[in-house]
């Protein structure tokens, strides 16, 4: 007589609210061809605060920032996700002149 195994998987499935999601990024490649990695919250997330970060770790001003993702210029009161910016997404960042 053969005996038959069953395996039983479990999964396990966690639901995270939005505004708590950790470790969304955007990469923003600057004018000089380099590209830096920001932690951020896409969903929440204001331009303004996106263009104060790269201020801080990058040094160039927000005043002089231009943003730019899918030919489209940010402006600073909108959130990054009105403009279906999405994690691991990618934005271009230009002097202003």
């Amino acid at each position: 007589m053969m005996m038959m195994m069953t395996t039983i998987m479990m999964i396990m499935v966690f639901t995270v609210p939005v505004d708590c999601v950790k470790g969304q990024h955007v990469f923003i490649k600057s004018f000089n061809g380099k590209t830096f990695l920001f932690e951020c919250n896409v969903s929440k997330d204001t331009v303004d605060k996106l263009k104060q970060l790269i201020a801080d770790k990058l040094g160039f001003l927000v005043e002089s920032q231009r943003l730019v993702f899918n030919k489209k210029e940010l402006k600073e009161d909108k959130v990054l996700s009105d403009y279906n910016i999405k994690n691991n997404d990618t934005i271009y960042l230009f002097k202003k002149t």
